[in-house]
């Protein structure tokens, strides 16, 4: 059985990427036909001439201008096990052990674009470092409210947040969120290279 997920994103790789375009409009019916996920990378990574290390200026893009950096979020969610942020305690897009069909991302501002309002630069808020995948309910429910209330009001675990390569979200301020999102867009880097090169063995 496809990917879900998967089959709904359309790839357009970051600033650091070269994509080999010939034959890229096979690469969401191959990721359908897949039986695993990893058969879906394999897929879609035989499309790439060349992967280089990413960079922090990756993960600080604007999150909506790059589908490829939200595809990765994604995949290093799924690849940790991500737990959802409501309290199920099921996997991002699970239903028991099963995917659910038709799943959409949510992608979350983790500090909400209300709650840091005109106090910080829209460049930030809009990062893909300050973006977290989540559930639709509770991507509803959390809205903009501060991190420091939404974390504790619906119980999300460091665990949970460690998952997604998330810390001291609790104890950063407006005026720290700037150095936050610099060293959140390192600790993607990290983990994303880490990842790609496992792919590739």
């Amino acid at each position: 059985m496809g990917h879900p997920s998967l089959t709904k994103i359309r790839f357009r790789p970051a600033s650091s990427l070269s994509f080999d375009a010939r034959g890229l409009a096979n690469v969401p019916m191959q990721i359908g036909n897949a039986g695993t996920v990893n058969e879906a990378l394999t897929a879609m990574l035989a499309r790439l001439r060349y992967v280089p290390p990413m960079e922090a200026r990756d993960f600080l893009r604007d999150y909506s201008d790059t589908r490829f950096g939200r595809l990765v979020l994604y995949l290093l969610a799924y690849s940790n096990n991500a737990l959802d942020w409501d309290q199920t305690g099921l996997r991002i897009g699970f239903d028991s052990q099963d995917l659910v069909a038709g799943f959409e991302p949510q992608y979350h501002h983790i500090f909400p674009r209300k709650f840091l309002d005109a106090t910080v630069s829209p460049a930030g808020v809009e990062a893909l470092a300050n973006i977290a995948v989540i559930g639709p309910s509770i991507n509803i429910r959390i809205s903009a409210q501060n991190p420091m209330n939404y974390v504790s009001k619906y119980k999300i675990s460091d665990h949970k947040l460690k998952q997604q390569h998330i810390f001291d979200l609790t104890s950063t301020t407006i005026e720290q969120f700037p150095n936050w999102v610099q060293e959140r867009a390192g600790t993607l880097v990290s983990a994303t290279n880490k990842f790609f090169e496992g792919l590739r063995g």
